[in-house]
């Protein structure tokens, strides 16, 4: 059997959040949403567009999926072990979204290693629950479409290298002008132009 594969999504505006963990069998994946959880097939999983749109940006913002971390060994409220997975958290802060630098940990009801592995899908009954749920989460938050974070984390990843070839692209442009002008007018005239570029 393989080890199942751990991916979150969290996102948070102001006080309120909803936090999505996806644990992923080899033919099931547990859904957890807050405090509710599903076991449903992959295929299931397909088939609705919301959810399965939220996994994507799951996958995307969580680290790494094999790594669960026991973060203390004790939480003194509920007096057992607390586990958790990095992941960036998606947060609203005065209406302008952004995505977190830092990636945080994100709390885990238990250590999900040690879930057995299932052997159904969950009730038709519990998973529309689950389904008003997540539809839900779009209407609260008033989301037509969750693709504009996928976009903006290509943004946030590809910041550095956009920059990088922008200014590689300046660079180049300058070397050919300055030895056009060299090519051109001669020494002089190159020396006199270089000081000011």
């Amino acid at each position: 059997m393989m080890i199942p594969l751990i991916s979150c999504f969290y996102f948070r505006r102001h006080i309120n959040s909803f936090k999505f963990i996806f644990i992923d069998y080899e033919k099931f994946i547990k859904v957890i949403i807050n405090c509710k959880s599903v076991i449903i097939t992959k295929k299931e999983l397909t088939l609705n567009s919301r959810l399965f749109q939220i996994y994507i940006i799951s996958l995307l913002l969580t680290e790494d999926m094999h790594n669960i971390k026991q973060l203390v060994n004790k939480d003194d409220l509920l007096d057992k072990p607390l586990y958790g997975i990095k992941t960036y958290w998606y947060m609203y802060s005065y209406n302008n979204m952004k995505l977190s630098k830092n990636a945080i940990f994100t709390v885990l009801p238990k250590n999900p290693l040690n879930y057995n592995y299932p052997k159904r899908s969950s009730s038709s009954k519990k998973i529309k629950k689950l389904i008003k749920l997540i539809d839900s989460f779009y209407i609260y938050y008033k989301i037509n479409d969750i693709s504009f974070i996928i976009s903006e984390y290509i943004n946030n990843e590809t910041k550095e290298l956009v920059e990088y070839f922008y200014r590689y692209d300046q660079y180049k442009n300058k070397i050919e002008i300055l030895s056009a002008i060299l090519h051109n007018y001669g020494s002089d005239i190159y020396t006199s132009i270089n000081k000011f570029i």
